[in-house]
């Protein structure tokens, strides 16, 4: 799936697990349930993580730009994050980036308003 433009928000389970692309001014909402996509996600855009839940992503994110915001509830890394642009944690939200990895692994800067472990 590509994303070139606008906002698109995934809402209900789902199962894709097909690869990503979030262009530049594009934002990616995973929002409740689907934030447990799957999917590798090449972002020059925006991906929200916006579960509201503890929740999983067996992804890994590729990109130099792209930014990625965790707006709320627990996400979980469960791979090594490769991206290189800024990682925002919103006041109340968690980043498990560290989480059945060695230490875990961010590429990017972090802005950190929740909590990162």
């Amino acid at each position: 799936m590509s994303l070139v433009s606008g906002t698109l928000s995934f809402t209900n389970n789902n199962s894709y697990t097909g690869p990503t692309t979030i262009a530049s001014g594009a934002n990616l909402i995973l929002a409740g349930s689907s934030a447990g996509l799957a999917s590798n996600v090449t972002n020059t855009g925006l991906l929200t993580f916006n579960p509201g839940v503890s929740t999983p992503y067996g992804g890994t994110i590729l990109g130099s730009s792209g930014r990625v915001l965790v707006q709320s509830g627990t996400v979980t890394f469960l791979n090594n994050q490769t991206y290189g642009g800024v990682t925002t944690i919103a006041n109340g939200a968690v980043l498990n980036a560290g989480v059945g990895l060695a230490g875990g692994m961010l590429a990017g800067n972090v802005t950190n308003s929740g909590l990162l472990n």
